[in-house]
């Protein structure tokens, strides 16, 4: 178990994984069921969410920081995300080294370095 565990846990990560690492600016957040009030103090916040090499993710939205971890698969085309002890799963669409979507069944955020 011993060698076979450290090489499954040390898999390369693609180069897509490699530059998802990064600050990312949310330019732009839909979410629905979100009060008008909330979204109004986050339209008028600097919004990012940070995706470190470790697994992190660290998330400034409306002023309110978020810490969590996060995985995605080898093509970045989904993310799982786990903040405060809930874990969601998120479609990732228009993904470029410069640009990405993130999405759930509701609820949408555009990125850009």
């Amino acid at each position: 178990m011993g060698p076979f565990f450290f090489m499954a846990s040390c898999k390369k990560k693609t180069a897509n994984q490699k530059n998802i690492v990064a600050i990312w600016n949310i330019v732009e957040f839909q979410a629905p069921d979100m009060n008008s009030t909330a979204m109004a103090a986050i339209q008028q916040s600097s919004n990012t969410s940070e995706f470190t090499k470790k697994g992190a993710i660290i998330m400034t939205v409306g002023g309110e920081k978020m810490e969590g971890t996060y995985t995605t698969d080898e093509n970045v085309s989904s993310i799982t995300a786990t903040i405060s002890g809930n874990t969601s799963n998120y479609a990732i669409s228009n993904y470029s080294v410069s640009g990405m979507t993130i999405s759930s069944d509701k609820d949408m955020m555009k990125l850009s370095k």
